[in-house]
């Protein structure tokens, strides 16, 4: 009667091992699950990726970033080119940075209408022309400020004119042209201006209908 009370015994200690063991063991299993969600994303790494998608590898903003633009932006960037208008890297980005506020067919619609309205549109660059940087110092040393080919054509004119005509006859006479600016008359218009509130009475231009000389 005593050795089956003490086998009954032994089978309820096992069972009670068994129990503790099966309790325990998920506990140990869920702590490493614990310490993987606890580890940080690298916030450069999220940078990173983030600036890598807001612009392609030629600079053009995701916005933009269609076949179509490309071709266009390219179409620009030879026109600025054969006709002499030299475009920085800065003014790239800057012309890029406007465009990509529009819609890509209105971007692509801008670049058209500005290469078919420029003052420089018919002129066709001479073969075999030299584009070496000493030729455009050459060019640049030659011209005058945006400023005194506005107020020589307007004196030769002998009248008022607008910003838009200046920036056409300061081009077609050689006094000044555009360096690959979007939208010169509407420099040109923010620099007279300036010098009229600058100077007063002693500014080269007056405001009437349209611009004039003093």
């Amino acid at each position: 009667m005593s050795k089956k009370k003490s086998k009954t015994s032994d089978q309820a200690e096992v069972a009670k091992k068994a129990k503790s063991k099966a309790k325990a063991a998920p506990a140990a299993e869920a702590a490493p699950a614990a310490t993987a969600a606890a580890e940080p994303v690298p916030v450069e790494t999220t940078r990173e990726a983030a600036t890598e998608k807001s612009t392609s590898s030629d600079g053009i903003p995701a916005t933009l970033d269609t076949s179509e633009f490309a071709a266009a932006w390219a179409e620009w960037l030879k026109f600025t080119e054969d006709r002499g208008i030299g475009l920085e890297a800065h003014d790239k980005a800057r012309q890029l940075d406007l465009l990509a506020k529009m819609s890509p067919e209105a971007a692509i619609a801008d670049i058209r209408k500005t290469m078919q309205d420029h003052p420089l549109k018919d002129r066709v660059p001479a073969a075999g022309a030299s584009s070496s940087g000493r030729a455009k110092k050459e060019r640049q040393a030659k011209k005058m400020s945006a400023l005194d080919a506005a107020a020589k054509v307007l004196e030769e004119a002998g009248g008022s004119m607008t910003t838009q005509e200046m920036i056409e006859a300061m081009a077609k006479k050689g006094y000044w042209s555009s360096p690959g600016g979007l939208t010169p008359a509407a420099t040109l218009y923010s620099a007279i201006l300036r010098e009229t509130n600058n100077k007063g009475a002693a500014a080269r231009f007056k405001k009437t209908v349209m611009w004039s000389t003093t």
